[in-house]
């Protein structure tokens, strides 16, 4: 079954994709640019005299120097145009944006006028009039902040480029967020940002008032930070301390969405009495922007037979596709969400009865385990199908729960899962190269794995477990050899707080060198490599879902109050080990802030550093019972390598995409975790 939303909700540059993201297909390269027109306004000033340049992404790394193809001037009216033939495109599919530098809104030329638009590829960029305003601008920022220049201020140009392959190829997150991301919340032609709509709602209102609160800059005589005025005290606003204050109005937005829990009050209260545009007509939480998207088919109940406390998650693929486990009467098995098509797509391996969690492994199969029967059931991402390809039985009587893939270059594949039989026994079972290998046996049903790559052949794993009718969360560790002793399967690990941790059922991740879990009931954050646990100075809320992002940031969902926190990494804090201990910051986007999350569960970070987010229920037009909303925060988290079992093999965990081939390098260096030594 495959879901389409309306045509009309569909951005009007879907027109641009390209081939973008077919990699091996040969790519026309020196192609002769089509004549494009467009308009620069401040609101909705006309900006005369600005310079207008159109750009190719950098290539060489994250916010590398871009390429000018291009330049012009506007008019009086703003309006600027190229000519056919006035610029080449390096390769059809070469990522572009524009940019708009400068100029005069009505009062005085204003050299921190600095307007962008992303535009896709670069062979589609003449294909509709262009609007660039503080909307496009701000909504270019959110999505690409993590492509950006960091040089606030400091660099004559603002950039934006990603690690790329070279010969047409280039950085998965960055084409994402450039040809799709941005028109899925911005209508470049209008200029204007896109509406709630049918099954899609969208928090225009917070991205207007980020462009409400540049736009304040952009209609002045300019300033520098520190000075009392409209730029002047944006750019103050948006300095992060310890580095240099950003001088021109995109600089300020990519700082926004780089740290949007900053300054909130100050920056809200920037914009004019009269603004521009039609923003939100109280404070927000915070500046993070969200879009939802709701399935009136799909469903993800959560069921907790079998583990005290079940869970869910979701895992992203190498293509940017989100998956997974719908549970409901008419749909169950697993599904996903194509983001350059809008749609949900499934569901696939429907022999799935009630599935909660997901795993894609190296082969590129999606799997989920069933709370309903004993079966563990996958289909391959590129081409699922209904009937699952890949099945394996467990014992009469055994309840699967949570799934984690991991690999070692030796053994490139496989699974482990936790089971729990009718007669009260629980296990987790590790299947390597699709062939079942053992069970390790513990006393309590794990509602959570971390599974990692390790020299162990069948990878290396830990899982987080609660006491049957107790609030004790216990973390179990895999066999391992640490300073001389030797570890059986199933140990508790000890905190400070004595063999277990009070609190509930949670999930379990962790980051190159560290693990947390996350005791849900009392809320607090465990640290395994220093055996400690903290109350945050920022309450969380029942969180379910964790996540790691590639800045070592952890996310967490959560549930209790439709928000999600991320903890700083910070190395050398030590309570707990490497992570900022007055984290985390809360993002809240309930009916108040957005309506946009209503019950968090999984979490997961793609290439561009959206934050995607399942609930176990749903938001919007068509909500119902059997709905299903997942949750999109666009570039609220650092890019990161998907699926997960990806950054194992290669060793990347915690790190960004270095390029766009990395899912298909292998591992030539095993990983140093904290207790092999």
């Amino acid at each position: 079954m495959r879901q389409f939303f309306p045509a009309s909700l569909l951005p009007v540059l879907l027109v641009l994709t390209g081939c973008a993201l077919t990699e091996n297909q040969p790519i026309p390269a020196d192609i002769t640019g089509s004549a494009m027109q467009g308009s620069v306004h401040g609101g909705q000033q006309p900006v005369s005299g600005s310079t207008v340049s159109l750009y190719a992404m950098g290539t060489s790394g994250y916010g590398s120097g871009a390429t000018v193809l291009a330049t012009t001037t506007t008019d009086a009216n703003g309006n600027f145009n190229f000519t056919t033939g006035s610029y080449t495109c390096p390769f059809a599919n070469t990522p572009v944006y524009l940019t708009a530098k400068g100029g005069n809104s009505g009062f005085t030329t204003n050299p921190n006028i600095m307007m962008a638009a992303g535009i896709g590829p670069c062979s589609g960029a003449a294909a509709v009039t262009l609007n660039l305003n503080e909307v496009t601008t701000a909504a270019t920022a959110f999505a690409l902040s993590h492509f950006f220049t960091t040089g606030f201020g400091t660099n004559s140009t603002d950039s934006f480029g990603g690690a790329s392959a070279g010969n047409g190829v280039y950085n998965t997150g960055m084409v994402m967020a450039n040809t799709y991301t941005i028109p899925s919340i911005v209508a470049i032609a209008s200029g204007t940002a896109l509406p709630s709509a049918g099954n899609v709602t969208r928090e225009s209102a917070k991205l207007n008032t980020v462009a409400n609160i540049i736009a304040a800059c952009v209609n002045s005589s300019g300033g520098t930070a520190g000075q009392n005025n409209a730029c002047g005290t944006l750019f103050q606003a948006t300095t992060t301390p310890g580095l240099t204050s950003p001088t021109d109005t995109l600089q300020a937005a990519v700082a926004i969405a780089l740290s949007p829990y900053q300054n909130v009050a100050t920056l809200y209260n920037l914009a004019s009495a009269t603004p521009p545009f039609i923003g939100l007509s109280s404070q927000p939480n915070d500046f993070t922007i969200g879009i939802s998207y709701t399935s009136t088919t799909l469903g993800l109940g959560i069921n907790g037979s079998g583990y005290s406390g079940a869970g869910s998650n979701i895992d992203i693929d190498a293509t940017g596709r989100v998956w997974f486990p719908t549970n409901t009467a008419t749909a169950h098995g697993v599904a996903d969400f194509d983001p350059t098509t809008s749609t949900f797509n499934g569901p696939y391996a429907t022999a799935l009865i009630h599935p909660q969690y997901v795993a894609v492994d190296t082969a590129g199969n999606i799997f989920g385990t069933d709370l309903a029967s004993n079966l563990v059931a996958g289909v391959p991402t590129a081409s699922p199908t209904a009937t699952a390809t890949s099945t394996h039985s467990l014992p009469t009587g055994s309840i699967v729960g949570p799934i984690a893939a991991t690999a070692t270059a030796s053994v490139p594949n496989a699974l482990i899962y936790a089971s729990t039989t009718s007669g009260g026994s629980s296990a987790l079972w590790v299947e390597t190269n699709g062939n079942q290998g053992y069970a390790i046996p513990y006393t309590y049903a794990p509602t959570g794995i971390a599974a990692y790559y390790s020299n162990n052949p069948d990878g290396d794993f830990e899982a987080e477990s609660a006491t049957s009718g107790a609030s004790t969360a216990c973390l179990f560790e895999d066999p391992y050899s640490y300073a001389g002793a030797n570890y059986g399967p199933g140990t508790v690990a000890a905190t400070s707080g004595g063999a277990c941790v009070s609190g509930g059922a949670a999930q379990l991740d962790e980051t190159g060198n560290e693990s947390v879990i996350v005791a849900t009931t009392l809320n607090q954050l465990c640290d395994y490599n220093s055996q400690k646990c903290f109350t945050p100075a920022t309450p969380v809320n029942l969180p379910v879902g964790v996540a790691v992002d590639g800045l070592s940031n952890i996310w967490l969902a959560n549930s209790g109050n439709a928000s999600v926190s991320t903890i700083f990494y910070q190395s050398g804090t030590n309570s707990p080990a490497d992570y900022k201990v007055s984290s985390p910051i809360a993002y809240i986007h309930d009916t108040t802030f957005g309506n946009t999350l209503t019950k968090p569960y999984g979490i997961a970070i793609d290439r561009s550093g959206n934050v995607w987010v399942s609930n176990a229920s749903c938001v919007g037009v068509g909500c119902a019972a059997t709905s299903f909303t997942l949750s999109e925060l666009i570039g609220a988290g650092a890019p990161t390598v998907t699926p997960l079992v990806s950054s194992i093999l290669n060793t990347t965990n915690a790190a960004r995409p270095t390029n766009v081939i990395e899912p298909h390098a292998q591992a030539q260096n095993p990983l140093v975790r904290h207790h092999q030594q």
